[in-house]
């Protein structure tokens, strides 16, 4: 669900949440001023299910529109398929048309603007058609409703949204509106849109009983705009934290490499492996031991909530290659994180899969904590990841990574360096905790904000 307001069965993007909020703001106010109610039976022609068919290349026959063809709103002509199609003429689709989804996005519509050529849907939508007098925007915007959403709910008694049909549609429930106040709304949604994309023009006024609509909505837009600055300063902040210490580190970096001796992987470690390179038979938690991959490993710790689990016998088959230890460091080798480091700071038993290099540390001349910040350092990273296989999911192979060099302090000045970066990675993460909360409360607030405007209370 994308809100507690809106019962949605997909998320909605920030853009359509508030066209959403209007025309339910819209709406509400034409029910509430005690008009009386249409199906859309009434306004529109039977619902037609599309046709079943598969998509080709080649131009035997008509355009063949796929729910995978609607994007953003609109249809991109050069790339929708063809079908053959004898019998087209129930499945046509002409300018003004609606058309529902009723699997994967279900209930979501698209207005159809154009068709440029012959063109028919396919079976997993539904297609309504305003009669004569209606105009076929009004009918769309109602769909965006919370009216729309809150119908379609009930039909479902509380089950999950698994499908919609034609019945559902028709039996839908909206105010009768003349179409000169159909236009009104039409445009006034219509500007509202172009609004939240950027352009700089009025909204339009509305007639009665709507008038006011018009100042909830600027009042609407007025506290998003301000929620969506938030954000951005939040995201700010964020990445500028990361880049504190990504800064600090390739300081760090570059002050050693003029003073000490730089060694590769090989000289500073008594073993270099990775995980075993099969698939394992996977258990339940109750029953295993945690079997963790590159997704759940970061710079800053480990994330067990996703893990996969292997019997014991299995692990213990594993440990005879990867034996992991506290004052170990594990690298991730394959994958859009490849060159990441984490220090084994923990007392859960847990082993490793391909994926994840296991390095195990000459503890007389170099620190867990301190090889981690090492080849966390954007330099040394960059360096990784210069040699590896592979543009779509990087890869580097063991003896690569022995390779892979880093300047090396004395211990005493090793501890330093940890301490210190480590307290700065402390502060980060606090900083990102409350930012966290601060997104939390940020996140809430829209929402809450549009349950005033739909209780009349802004």
């Amino acid at each position: 669900m994308s809100s507690s307001i809106f019962p949605t069965p997909y998320k909605l993007t920030r853009e359509e949440l508030l066209l959403s909020s209007a025309a339910t703001v819209i709406f509400k106010t034409l029910l509430d001023s005690g008009r009386e109610n249409l199906s859309v039976s009434d306004i529109c022609e039977h619902p037609q299910y599309g046709y079943t068919a598969s998509a080709e290349t080649i131009a035997n026959g008509p355009r063949f529109v796929r729910i995978t063809d609607i994007k953003g709103g609109t249809i991109n002509w050069d790339t929708v398929p063809y079908c053959t199609c004898d019998e087209p003429d129930n499945y046509l689709i002409k300018k003004g048309d609606i058309l529902v989804a009723r699997a994967g996005s279900i209930g979501k519509s698209f207005l159809v603007k154009d068709v440029p050529e012959i063109a028919v849907f396919a079976s997993y939508m539904i297609r309504l058609r305003a009669r004569d007098g209606i105009m076929p925007n009004y009918v769309y915007w109602f769909f965006q409703s919370q009216q729309f959403w809150l119908q379609i709910e009930s039909t479902h008694r509380g089950s999950a949204m698994s499908n919609i049909n034609g019945k559902m549609l028709a039996s839908l429930i909206l105010p009768k509106s003349s179409f000169a106040e159909q236009q009104k709304i039409s445009e006034f949604l219509g500007v509202f849109r172009r609004r939240l994309f950027g352009e700089k023009i009025e909204l339009p006024e509305l007639p009665s009983p709507m008038q006011d609509v018009r100042r909830i909505v600027a009042h609407i837009e007025s506290l998003a705009a301000r929620v969506n600055e938030a954000q951005r300063l939040r995201d700010e902040a964020d990445k500028e934290a990361g880049n504190l210490l990504k800064a600090t580190r390739n300081a760090i970096v570059e002050k050693l490499r003029n003073t000490y001796q730089t060694m590769a992987l090989n000289d500073l470690c008594t073993k270099i492996t990775d995980g075993p390179h099969v698939s394992p038979a996977y258990v339940s938690k109750a029953e295993g031991v945690a079997f963790i991959s590159a997704r759940n490993i970061s710079e800053t710790g480990y994330d067990f909530s996703t893990a996969q689990y292997v019997s014991r016998k299995d692990h213990e088959e594993f440990s005879k290659r990867v034996n992991i230890e506290k004052g170990d460091v594990l690298l991730i080798k394959v994958g859009a994180t490849t060159g990441t480091a984490r220090r084994v700071d923990i007392d859960i038993e847990f082993n490793i899969w391909v994926n994840v290099a296991l390095l195990k540390l000459r503890q007389d001349i170099i620190i867990d904590a301190f090889m981690e910040h090492m080849l966390n350092a954007p330099s040394i990273k960059e360096h990784t990841l210069s040699m590896t296989f592979g543009s779509a999911t990087p890869y580097i192979g063991l003896g690569k990574i022995g390779k892979i060099e880093m300047p090396v302090p004395p211990l005493d000045e090793q501890w330093r360096i940890v301490a210190y970066l480590d307290g700065l990675q402390a502060k980060v993460n606090v900083l990102r905790e409350l930012q966290s909360q601060s997104q939390e409360e940020l996140d809430a607030l829209l929402p809450s904000v549009l349950d005033r405007a739909f209780k009349g209370e802004l």
